[in-house]
């Protein structure tokens, strides 16, 4: 049992801690802001586990990000479509949990 345990956290670690597909597991696309949409789900889970937010203005997205330095779980970025519609890709385990959320977040401006 121990050598499974130890051959299991070596390719978890041979495979550079990325524990999540890069390949979208669902997207949902709402009315709003890409920041403000990813702000607003980003204080609906905070509390659920280890999740981080990098923005890159430069690429007017947002990734909300499952996971800690060392490991990602997972990974939901929003992109600006429009001025007003945000495209959130999932890259996560279990899309439906998290999609709901998202869809709450639908029409969240950036304050003026």
């Amino acid at each position: 049992m121990c050598e499974k345990i130890v051959a299991i956290s070596l390719v978890v670690l041979l495979a550079g801690c990325q524990l999540h597909s890069s390949e979208p597991s669902g997207s949902v696309r709402v009315s709003g802001d890409y920041k403000a949409v990813a702000d607003c789900f980003y204080l609906k889970i905070r509390n659920e586990g280890f999740w981080r937010v990098e923005h890159m203005d430069s690429q007017q997205m947002t990734e909300v990000i499952m996971g800690n330095a060392q490991y990602t779980a997972g990974t939901i970025r929003f992109q600006q479509v429009d001025s007003q519609t945000t495209e959130a890709t999932l890259m996560i385990p279990h899309p439906g949990k998290f999609s709901p959320k998202i869809q709450e977040c639908s029409g969240s401006l950036l304050p003026s």
